[in-house]
C-alpha cells in the first residue's frame, strides 16, 4: 500500500485535532484534581489513595505539588512508595514542553517531603538503594542524608566505605554533608513586651473589620507570639479570631496560641475544633488540648484514635496529648 503526501497530511490533521481536544481536558482535569485534593486531605487516609492516583499523573505541575503537600499532611508510611517512585518522574515530551527545570525542582520537592517521615522513611529508600545499585537516583541517596537520625548515617558510612558504591561516591559525600549540617531556624517576628498592647488593640479591631492576606501575615506572626509570651489577656481576642476567620492561616494559629497559653478554661473551645472539617484545623486543636493539660479531653483524643480514616499525624499527636496530659 502506496503511502501519498495526502495521506500523511490526514494522519498530522488527525494528530493536531487529538492535541486540540486532549489539552483543554488535560487542564481542565489538572484544575480539577487540584480543586479536589483539599477535601480530600481533610478526609485523611480515606481518600489517600485518590492523592497518590494525582501525584504520580502527569496532571499539572499545581496538581502534582498540591498533592504532595497532601501527603505530608497526612503523613502516611504509604505515601513513601510512591514519593521514591517520583524522584525519578520524568517524560521526554513533558521535558520538551515544560522545561527541565520543573523535573528538577518536583523531584527536589518530594526528596524534602520524605524527611518528615524520619525513621519510617529509611528502610524505603535503603531497599531502593539496594534494588536499584548504581542506577539509583542521586535524590535518593541524598534524602538518606537528609533524615539526619544515627541510622541514617551509619547506612552512609558504610557506603562510603564499600568500594561497590564508589561510582556514587560524590552523591554519598553529599548526603552525609547534609545530614552534618545544622538547621537553620526559622525567622519570626517576636513582640516585645512594650508592643502588646498596641498589637492586640490591632487584632482585636481587626477581628470585627475583617484583614486582608497582608494583613493576615503580619498577625499570624503577632498571634504565634501572643501565644508564646503566655498573654492571658489575649484569650478572648484569640476565641474571637478563630470562630471569625475559618479556614484561614490565623485560624489555626490562634487555636495553637490558647494551647500554649495553656488555661484550662479554653479546653471546651478547643474541643469544639477536634473533628473540624480541615485537617490543620483539627491538628492544632489536638495539640493545644495536650498543651492546656486537663484531664476531661482525654474521652475526645481518645475518640480520635479510634477514628478509622483520621491522618496517622494526628492520631499520633491525640496519643502524644494523652501522654502529656497524664504527665502534668
Amino acid at each position: 500500500m502506496r503511502i501519498s503526501f495526502a495521506h500523511i497530511i490526514m494522519a498530522l490533521l488527525a494528530m493536531l485535532l487529538v492535541a486540540c481536544v486532549s489539552l483543554p481536558a488535560w487542564y481542565v482535569l489538572s484544575i480539577a484534581a487540584e480543586k479536589r485534593i483539599e477535601d480530600w486531605e481533610n478526609r485523611g487516609i480515606e481518600c489517600l489513595g485518590w492523592i497518590h492516583l494525582v501525584l504520580v499523573s502527569d496532571l499539572e505541575w499545581s496538581a502534582k505539588e498540591r498533592a504532595l503537600y497532601a501527603i505530608e499532611k497526612i503523613l502516611d508510611p504509604s505515601s513513601l512508595r510512591y514519593m521514591v517512585d517520583q524522584l525519578y518522574y520524568g517524560h521526554w515530551w513533558r521535558q520538551f514542553w515544560d522545561g527541565s527545570e520543573y523535573y528538577q525542582a518536583f523531584r527536589q520537592n518530594v526528596m524534602y517531603s520524605m524527611r518528615l517521615y524520619g525513621d519510617d522513611a529509611l528502610p524505603v529508600l535503603v531497599q531502593e538503594v539496594e534494588a536499584k545499585g548504581h542506577r539509583v537516583s542521586d535524590l535518593a541517596i541524598w534524602a538518606i542524608g537528609l533524615l539526619e537520625t544515627e541510622p541514617a548515617r551509619r547506612v552512609l558510612e558504610e557506603m562510603s566505605q564499600d568500594p561497590y558504591w564508589k561510582p556514587k561516591g560524590e552523591a554519598i559525600r553529599e548526603a552525609l554533608r547534609l545530614w552534618s549540617q545544622p538547621q537553620s531556624p526559622m525567622q519570626k517576628h517576636t513582640l516585645q513586651p512594650e508592643e502588646v498592647d498596641e498589637e492586640l488593640a490591632k487584632l482585636a479591631a481587626a477581628a470585627e473589620t475583617g484583614m486582608g492576606p497582608l494583613e493576615e501575615m503580619h498577625f499570624h506572626a503577632v498571634i504565634r507570639s501572643l501565644g508564646s509570651m503566655k498573654i492571658e489577656r489575649s484569650r478572648e481576642v484569640l476565641r474571637r479570631i478563630a470562630e471569625r476567620f475559618p479556614d484561614r492561616f490565623v485560624q489555626t494559629a490562634s487555636i495553637r496560641a490558647l494551647g500554649m497559653i495553656g488555661s484550662t478554661e479554653d479546653v471546651p473551645f478547643a474541643c469544639g475544633y477536634v473533628f473540624d472539617r480541615d485537617i490543620d484545623v483539627r491538628q492544632e486543636a489536638i495539640v493545644a488540648l495536650g498543651e492546656m493539660g486537663a484531664e476531661s479531653a482525654i474521652p475526645l483524643l481518645e475518640q480520635v484514635l479510634e477514628l478509622t480514616h483520621e491522618a496517622p499525624r494526628n492520631k499520633r499527636l491525640a496519643q502524644e496529648a494523652i501522654q502529656e496530659i497524664h504527665r502534668d
